[in-house]
């Protein structure tokens, strides 16, 4: 009986622990998609729910790529003219201010949330997130959809 007992125990954590391992090589081995196969699945996917025919779809495709490398190249241009003005505010501020502009800007970048996608890992807490707990802004005096006045609660319409 306890042999049984060990054996089914020792098979549960084997198993348990192969399957951890699985879900670790999947998201390391999860690779974003290249501009030909994003413009390739969103054409693919128009061409079944509109039903599109052959000409309309290689069209399609064509947009679609155009319009991601329109965008790439969009975005380049963008980070080197951050890139530039941050030279710019380097020159003006202090090495005090610097740092200290440095930290407002992981701040505000801690505040806005991450795109969680399908397949990715979520992502980790900041020390600073973790110390507060999440950040819920109520208007003072409403909870839920109830307003509390003078110990009377009223349901807001």
């Amino acid at each position: 009986m306890k042999k049984s007992i060990i054996i089914s125990a020792v098979a549960l954590l084997l198993s348990i622990g192969s399957f951890a391992q699985n879900i670790e090589k999947r998201n390391i081995e999860h690779k974003a998609p290249s501009m030909e196969q994003m413009a390739q699945r969103r054409a693919d996917y128009q061409r079944k729910s509109l039903e599109l025919n052959d000409a309309q779809h290689k069209q399609l495709y064509k947009l679609y790529l155009k319009q991601a490398k329109q965008h790439k190249a969009r975005m380049e241009q963008m980070k080197k003219e951050h890139e530039k003005f941050n030279s710019q505010l380097r020159k003006i501020f202090s090495d005090e201010q610097w740092a200290k502009y440095e930290k407002m800007q992981k701040r505000a970048k801690m505040r806005r949330q991450p795109i969680q996608r399908p397949g990715q890992p979520k992502p980790a807490l900041h020390k600073e997130q973790m110390k507060k707990g999440p950040q819920i802004e109520r208007p003072q005096g409403k909870h839920n959809n109830m307003y509390i006045n003078k110990g009377k609660v009223k349901e807001l319409k």
